[in-house]
């Protein structure tokens, strides 16, 4: 909170009034501080009242800090923080960080703020967002700078429950694609995901593919290819580059050779 220049000389209290947001404002004549009911009554105001100047320097500490830790209160009504997060909240509003810290060590204290219980918090929330292991555990010892003991002791068991979910969702979004592409696309997402080498390969192996979708699709892909390339090349320099993009989505040699055969070049 911004005052006016006290000076060093006593002040003397020439009105106490209300605001619209029904805080008390002490009025001086070069100067009012608006504080809380608590603050007021704490120092015992009263108008004619004066105040030495080191008795104002203390209301108006007094009033900033009781006005920050209000404000962290109200934060946290709204939504969890880890210390870390509270902490950079507090000090865009405060430069003073040994009051921050106080502050923190009283939310702490009180159990307002608890690193172990958000980590769980925050594992449960985020894995329900379909996002493994290592994304939450890197977010949460980089980003929220939770003690390594807290994370280390986290439990993830609905890992692979979760990977399974995800990959399902992902599937759906790749189901035109040949098996070894869609492999390669769902490992590259799961990764992405945070998900660990174990799992990925785990939910992977449940991926199953129909011979004869493989090689329905192969010759539908075949004969797309035909028609673009015959335009511009023939005989062995049609064949290759149909052989190069049929590899370049995913199919086998073996049976890309066998559907080359059964097309005419």
């Amino acid at each position: 909170m911004q005052y006016a220049k006290s000076g060093n000389k006593p002040m003397t209290i020439i009105d106490i009034k209300r605001n619209k947001k029904k805080q008390i404002v002490v009025c001086f004549t070069d100067e009012e501080i608006v504080m809380s009911e608590n603050v007021f009554s704490s120092f015992l105001l009263y108008k004619g009242k004066t105040l030495s100047p080191k008795e104002i320097k203390n209301i108006k500490e007094t009033n900033d800090k009781e006005s920050l830790y209000n404000y962290a209160l109200s934060s946290l009504n709204r939504g969890s923080f880890s210390v870390n997060e509270m902490k950079a909240k507090l000090l865009k509003r405060c430069d003073d960080s040994d009051r921050v810290d106080e502050i923190l060590f009283s939310l702490t204290n009180i159990g307002l703020l608890d690193d172990k219980q958000y980590a769980i918090d925050y594992a449960e929330m985020m894995g329900n967002k379909l996002y493994g292991k290592q994304h939450i555990i890197n977010k949460l010892l980089h980003e929220k700078r939770i003690s390594k003991p807290y994370v280390d002791s986290l439990k993830f068991k609905n890992e692979k429950a979760h990977a399974e979910k995800a990959l399902a969702l992902k599937e759906k979004s790749y189901a035109s694609l040949p098996y070894k592409q869609k492999r390669n696309k769902l490992n590259a997402y799961l990764e992405r995901r945070g998900y660990e080498r174990s799992t990925i390969e785990e939910v992977l192996s449940s991926i199953k593919e129909n011979p004869k979708e493989v090689q329905k699709r192969l010759l539908n892909e075949a004969e797309k290819a035909k028609k673009r390339y015959s335009r511009k090349y023939s005989g062995y320099d049609l064949k290759q580059k149909i052989y190069s993009f049929l590899q370049s989505k995913g199919y086998s040699n073996n049976d890309i050779s066998q559907v080359l055969e059964r097309i005419k070049l």
